[in-house]
């Protein structure tokens, strides 16, 4: 049943990330950061109550993780980086790379105080 969740969430998270990035392109730099901060420990957060829940094996826990960390990144796949007008650039590698680390440093603190 939790790889069966996470694959949904795979499926659904990609698509969710998807129309939050366009938002996020068009919200002030602050709420797009506090919108970030928000989609990324959602999903470890969400991940860890799953995980809490389940108790699934390591190679299950890990697969859940790789797919944590590609959802994170709202706006990966979304466009070709080449289309991306110079002004946006900066918002778009922030979103790209802060959320993703984000939620790696969200689950670690997660992993050992929860």
């Amino acid at each position: 049943m939790f790889l069966a969740i996470v694959l949904l969430a795979w499926y659904f998270g990609r698509k969710a990330g998807w129309k939050i990035s366009i938002l996020l392109y068009k919200v002030s730099p602050m709420m797009c950061m506090v919108l970030c901060v928000a989609w990324s420990v959602g999903i470890a957060y969400s991940l860890r109550i799953l995980i809490d829940y389940y108790h699934p094996g390591w190679i299950a826990k890990a697969f859940s993780f790789g797919v944590g960390l590609y959802i994170a990144s709202p706006n990966f796949g979304l466009v070709n980086e080449a289309t991306i007008p110079e002004r946006e650039i900066n918002r778009h590698r922030f979103m790209q790379y802060f959320t993703p680390t984000l939620f790696v440093l969200s689950s670690s603190i997660l992993a050992f105080t929860g």
